[in-house]
């Protein structure tokens, strides 16, 4: 398991370095997708784990540092590969989004569970001072767009949130939720929904409103 980063590392530097869009057919870019999904899977376990296990101080802030250092480093390179590609919308650029999306999500949930006792403080969100517990998902009953909606109207009708805690809103909600239909939100998938939500994913949020007004009316 402790491996696990490592093989991120090898996948993404294949796709960064891979110069004509190699993946032809949705069902090859699926088939890779569902790979990549699985891998992500054993990271966040593997990162959990091996932390939690690791009972000398220093050497726990030398893992969680590690693990950031080099999430950091692979989104900068998928970024670089992904401003390189002439073609924005082939199935090679679209599975590099969908790791970027990924990679980032990671490197947010390492600032934030472990960031209270690693040397990674300085540079997390304001909600590294809540102290890590390791929890499930909480699964709402609503679409991810209908979610993105959600979260665009929480911040559109708070005027007092600030600026960085803004941008930390959107990953912190697809690394702590999913939707009714999604385990997993793609957080570039989530930007663009929550940036332009489309109408059924504001009836969706509305439809889901009306139901915890109609909860508090009965409280």
């Amino acid at each position: 398991m402790s491996m696990s980063v490592t093989t991120l590392t090898s996948i993404v530097y294949h796709l960064c370095n891979v110069k004509e869009d190699n993946l032809r057919d949705k069902k090859q870019y699926e088939a890779q997708k569902a790979a990549l999904l699985a891998e992500i899977h054993t990271i966040r376990e593997a990162i959990v784990i091996n932390a939690l296990s690791i009972v000398n101080e220093q050497e726990y802030q030398q893992f969680i540092a590690h693990k950031y250092r080099i999430l950091t480093v692979l989104k900068s390179l998928l970024e670089d590969a992904i401003s390189q590609k002439e073609n924005e919308y082939s199935f090679t650029t679209q599975l590099l989004k969908e790791v970027l999306s990924h990679t980032g999500v990671l490197n947010y949930f390492v600032r934030y569970h472990f960031s209270k006792t690693s040397k990674v403080s300085a540079e997390s969100s304001s909600a590294s001072d809540q102290h890590f517990t390791a929890i499930e998902k909480i699964k709402l009953d609503i679409s991810a767009g209908g979610m993105a909606a959600l979260t665009k109207a929480l911040v559109k009708t708070t005027s007092h949130i600030p600026s960085k805690s803004q941008e930390e809103l959107v990953p912190y909600i697809v690394a702590n939720f999913s939707s009714k239909k999604t385990d997993d939100l793609a957080i570039t998938t989530f930007k663009k929904n929550y940036q332009g939500p489309k109408p059924d994913a504001i009836k969706d949020a509305i439809g889901f409103l009306t139901r915890m007004i109609s909860y508090l009316r009965n409280l």
